[in-house]
Protein backbone atom coordinates (compact mmCIF):
# COMPACT_ATOMS: atom_id res chain seq x y z
CA UNK A 1 0.00 0.00 0.00
CA UNK A 2 2.79 2.43 0.85
CA UNK A 3 6.41 2.67 1.81
CA UNK A 4 8.95 5.28 2.82
CA UNK A 5 9.71 6.34 -0.77
CA UNK A 6 6.12 7.56 -1.13
CA UNK A 7 7.30 10.92 0.21
CA UNK A 8 9.13 11.47 -3.08
CA UNK A 9 6.51 10.02 -5.46
CA UNK A 10 3.11 10.65 -3.81
CA UNK A 11 3.09 11.71 -0.14
CA UNK A 12 -0.39 10.22 0.42
CA UNK A 13 1.23 6.77 0.26
CA UNK A 14 2.95 7.36 3.61
CA UNK A 15 -0.45 6.89 5.28
CA UNK A 16 -0.49 3.36 3.85
CA UNK A 17 2.36 2.33 6.15
CA UNK A 18 0.83 0.53 9.12
CA UNK A 19 1.34 2.37 12.42
CA UNK A 20 2.50 -0.86 14.09
CA UNK A 21 5.58 -0.78 11.80
CA UNK A 22 6.84 2.25 13.76
CA UNK A 23 9.93 3.99 12.42
CA UNK A 24 10.59 3.34 8.73
CA UNK A 25 13.97 4.12 7.16
CA UNK A 26 14.77 3.82 3.48
CA UNK A 27 17.61 4.54 1.07
CA UNK A 28 17.86 4.26 -2.69
CA UNK A 29 20.47 4.86 -5.38
CA UNK A 30 19.69 4.86 -9.08
CA UNK A 31 21.72 5.77 -12.14
CA UNK A 32 20.14 7.17 -15.29
CA UNK A 33 21.42 7.48 -18.85
CA UNK A 34 24.16 4.84 -18.54
CA UNK A 35 25.36 6.21 -15.20
CA UNK A 36 25.58 9.87 -16.24
CA UNK A 37 22.77 11.01 -13.92
CA UNK A 38 22.68 9.82 -10.31
CA UNK A 39 19.61 9.84 -8.05
CA UNK A 40 20.02 9.29 -4.30
CA UNK A 41 17.25 9.12 -1.70
CA UNK A 42 17.34 8.84 2.09
CA UNK A 43 14.23 9.12 4.22
CA UNK A 44 12.47 8.17 7.41
CA UNK A 45 8.89 8.17 8.58
CA UNK A 46 7.17 7.96 11.97
CA UNK A 47 3.54 7.41 12.94
CA UNK A 48 1.94 10.14 15.02
CA UNK A 49 -0.09 9.54 18.18
CA UNK A 50 -3.11 8.90 15.98
CA UNK A 51 -2.57 5.68 14.03
CA UNK A 52 -4.17 7.39 11.01
CA UNK A 53 -1.35 9.94 10.55
CA UNK A 54 2.32 9.78 9.62
CA UNK A 55 5.15 12.27 9.09
CA UNK A 56 8.31 11.88 7.06
CA UNK A 57 11.62 13.57 6.31
CA UNK A 58 13.49 12.89 3.07
CA UNK A 59 16.74 14.00 1.47
CA UNK A 60 17.17 13.74 -2.29
CA UNK A 61 20.11 14.41 -4.60
CA UNK A 62 19.90 14.25 -8.37
CA UNK A 63 23.11 15.21 -10.09
CA UNK A 64 25.48 14.88 -12.99
CA UNK A 65 29.12 14.66 -11.93
CA UNK A 66 32.45 14.96 -13.73
CA UNK A 67 31.34 17.61 -16.23
CA UNK A 68 34.45 19.02 -17.98
CA UNK A 69 34.97 22.75 -17.40
CA UNK A 70 36.59 23.99 -20.60
CA UNK A 71 36.51 27.73 -19.78
CA UNK A 72 40.29 27.76 -19.13
CA UNK A 73 41.24 25.11 -21.67
CA UNK A 74 42.85 27.60 -24.07
CA UNK A 75 45.98 29.59 -23.22
CA UNK A 76 46.35 33.27 -24.18
CA UNK A 77 48.25 32.26 -27.33
CA UNK A 78 45.40 29.98 -28.48
CA UNK A 79 47.06 26.66 -27.62
CA UNK A 80 45.13 23.97 -25.80
CA UNK A 81 46.38 23.09 -22.32
CA UNK A 82 44.62 20.00 -20.95
CA UNK A 83 46.23 20.61 -17.53
CA UNK A 84 43.72 23.46 -17.14
CA UNK A 85 40.78 21.10 -17.52
CA UNK A 86 38.73 20.83 -14.30
CA UNK A 87 35.51 18.98 -13.52
CA UNK A 88 32.36 20.12 -11.75
CA UNK A 89 28.93 18.79 -10.81
CA UNK A 90 25.44 20.05 -11.50
CA UNK A 91 23.05 18.82 -8.82
CA UNK A 92 19.70 19.42 -7.18
CA UNK A 93 19.31 18.76 -3.46
CA UNK A 94 15.95 18.64 -1.70
CA UNK A 95 14.85 18.41 1.91
CA UNK A 96 11.25 17.23 2.00
CA UNK A 97 8.95 17.37 5.03
CA UNK A 98 5.87 15.18 4.55
CA UNK A 99 2.53 14.65 6.26
CA UNK A 100 -0.04 11.98 5.39
CA UNK A 101 -3.38 10.84 6.79
CA UNK A 102 -5.91 8.14 6.02
CA UNK A 103 -9.65 8.10 6.52
CA UNK A 104 -12.18 5.29 6.33
CA UNK A 105 -15.45 6.30 4.73
CA UNK A 106 -18.16 3.65 4.22
CA UNK A 107 -16.73 2.60 0.86
CA UNK A 108 -13.04 2.29 0.15
CA UNK A 109 -10.22 4.08 1.90
CA UNK A 110 -8.83 7.56 1.22
CA UNK A 111 -5.23 8.62 1.78
CA UNK A 112 -4.08 12.21 1.44
CA UNK A 113 -0.78 13.97 2.08
CA UNK A 114 1.48 16.85 1.30
CA UNK A 115 5.12 17.90 1.06
CA UNK A 116 6.99 21.06 1.88
CA UNK A 117 10.27 21.13 -0.07
CA UNK A 118 13.42 23.18 0.42
CA UNK A 119 15.54 22.96 -2.73
CA UNK A 120 19.18 23.82 -3.31
CA UNK A 121 20.59 23.77 -6.84
CA UNK A 122 24.29 23.99 -7.58
CA UNK A 123 26.00 24.18 -10.95
CA UNK A 124 29.68 23.87 -10.09
CA UNK A 125 31.27 27.14 -8.99
CA UNK A 126 29.14 29.05 -11.50
CA UNK A 127 25.63 29.21 -10.06
CA UNK A 128 23.48 28.16 -7.15
CA UNK A 129 19.96 28.73 -5.96
CA UNK A 130 17.66 28.21 -3.02
CA UNK A 131 13.96 27.62 -3.38
CA UNK A 132 10.85 26.03 -1.98
CA UNK A 133 7.87 24.11 -3.25
CA UNK A 134 4.68 22.32 -2.26
CA UNK A 135 3.18 19.00 -3.40
CA UNK A 136 -0.18 17.41 -2.66
CA UNK A 137 -1.21 13.79 -3.12
CA UNK A 138 -4.38 11.72 -2.95
CA UNK A 139 -5.00 7.97 -3.14
CA UNK A 140 -8.19 5.92 -3.11
CA UNK A 141 -8.18 2.20 -2.37
CA UNK A 142 -11.18 -0.05 -2.84
CA UNK A 143 -10.75 -3.80 -2.96
CA UNK A 144 -7.90 -4.63 -5.32
CA UNK A 145 -8.08 -1.25 -7.08
CA UNK A 146 -5.72 1.62 -6.31
CA UNK A 147 -6.11 5.11 -7.74
CA UNK A 148 -3.78 8.05 -7.16
CA UNK A 149 -3.37 11.68 -8.08
CA UNK A 150 -0.46 14.01 -7.48
CA UNK A 151 -0.24 17.79 -7.73
CA UNK A 152 3.51 18.36 -8.04
CA UNK A 153 5.01 21.82 -7.54
CA UNK A 154 1.75 23.50 -6.59
CA UNK A 155 3.75 26.64 -5.75
CA UNK A 156 5.79 26.34 -9.00
CA UNK A 157 8.92 25.66 -6.87
CA UNK A 158 10.28 29.19 -6.66
CA UNK A 159 14.10 29.46 -6.94
CA UNK A 160 16.37 32.48 -6.32
CA UNK A 161 19.61 32.19 -8.33
CA UNK A 162 23.05 33.72 -7.99
CA UNK A 163 25.68 33.49 -10.75
CA UNK A 164 29.47 33.84 -10.91
CA UNK A 165 31.42 33.24 -14.15
CA UNK A 166 34.76 34.74 -13.09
Amino acid sequence: IGDITAAAWNPAGLAGISSDKGLQIGAMHSEWFAGVGKFDYLGFSLPLASSQRRIGVSLIRFGIDEIPNTLSLYEDDGTVNFDNLREFSAADYALILSYAQKSRPRTGQWFWGGNIKVIHRRIGPFANSWGFGLDGGLQYHRGNFRFGALAKDISTSFNAWSFNFT
